[in-house]
């Protein structure tokens, strides 16, 4: 069954309040005097309410509105309007904003006004939302308003929060709903207050998601694919070796050769150059949990080429063999006499 609407003085009615010279303009929207448009909204959301209005004050504030009520075919000069798709709260915030520039926004309105005021082309409506969504920042909406809001104060408020909650945000499932850019702007930062391998796993997720999104298989090569530079946004040399075995090292995401070329630069004198940075983020004391590496760091499995070089696997089920001097195994084998 069909919702039905309903009205009431306030919005739809035609009460003595208003009428007259000294009637406001805000009062004869909320009488109905002299109104020429009737919008019945909310279809989906429950029982529509019926709002009246002028053409004229809508078409002087709203460019939809005025290409609505202002086109050259009759057809386009409409009396009544349905509008299922916009919650009534938010449409009435709105014509409220339209007729007086004020609003009554609160936490449990703003998405569905900022969502009404961007459909009709409301821009300082929709400013007054950002402003009140941003002054009640979290983890679960500061990614959204940060894909989303265009104004530079308050996108900097965002990643000032992110910046301090990092680990939090990176590990929501806003992260994977990002626009490619988005995620480039947060982990280019030095300023996170995060673990690197929180980094890592927030652009695995990114990637796997946007493979999906791509129908593509979500192959080290395809995620690889997606990523392109926002690869080397993540500072592969700050992770631990446990969380490089576990992560990149099982996930296929690096190259054989990056992988062998971060464990040099971990284990052995010689530094390799690297595609990532190494640079610390200031925002976090990224600590590396493991033992310096020398001739007794334990291996999980060995093998011997032919020239008689060493190879080993630091875990059994590591997918790369790390050759043996990066650790010292030449002379940890010397050691015990082989």
């Amino acid at each position: 069954m069909s919702a039905q609407p309903s009205s009431s003085g306030r919005r739809g009615g035609r009460g003595r309040g208003g009428r007259g010279r000294g009637g406001s303009v805000n009062g004869s929207r909320d009488t109905g005097d002299f109104s020429d448009v009737q919008f019945t909204v909310g279809q989906q959301f429950g029982p529509a309410e019926i709002f009246s209005a002028h053409k004229h004050v809508l078409g002087l504030r709203s460019a939809v509105f005025a290409t609505m009520f202002d086109g050259s075919a009759a057809a386009d000069r409409k009396n009544y309007v349905d509008i299922p798709d916009v919650a009534p709260v938010a449409f009435a915030n709105m014509l409220r904003f339209l007729y007086t520039d004020t609003v009554d926004l609160r936490t449990d309105n703003v998405d569905a006004t900022m969502m009404c005021a961007d459909k009709y082309e409301v821009p300082l409506l929709v400013e007054k939302c950002w402003e009140l969504m941003s002054a009640h920042l979290a983890v679960d909406n500061c990614l959204f308003i940060l894909e989303n809001c265009c104004i530079e104060t308050i996108v900097q408020r965002c990643l000032e929060f992110i910046d301090k909650f990092a680990d939090n945000v990176l590990a929501s499932d806003g992260v994977a709903a990002l626009g490619k850019g988005t995620l480039a702007k947060i982990l280019q930062r030095d300023t996170l207050s995060v673990k690197e391998q929180n980094v890592y796993l927030a652009a695995e997720k990114w990637a796997l998601n946007e493979c999906t999104v791509r129908k593509l298989e979500p192959s080290g090569a395809h995620r690889r694919q997606v990523l392109e530079e926002v690869l080397y946004l993540v500072r592969f040399p700050l992770m631990s070796y446990a969380q490089l075995a576990e992560g990149p090292g099982k996930s296929g995401l690096l190259l054989e050769s990056e992988m062998r070329d971060l464990y040099q630069y971990k284990f052995s004198a010689t530094k390799p150059p690297l595609a990532f940075s190494t640079e610390s983020r200031p925002g976090h004391a990224n600590r590396i949990d493991e033992p310096i590496a020398g001739p007794a760091y334990p291996v999980a499995a060995i093998i011997f080429d032919h020239q008689e070089k060493v190879f080993v696997k630091l875990t059994m089920d590591a997918e790369t063999w790390v050759p043996g001097e990066i650790i010292g195994m030449r002379e940890r084998m010397s050691e015990l006499g082989h």
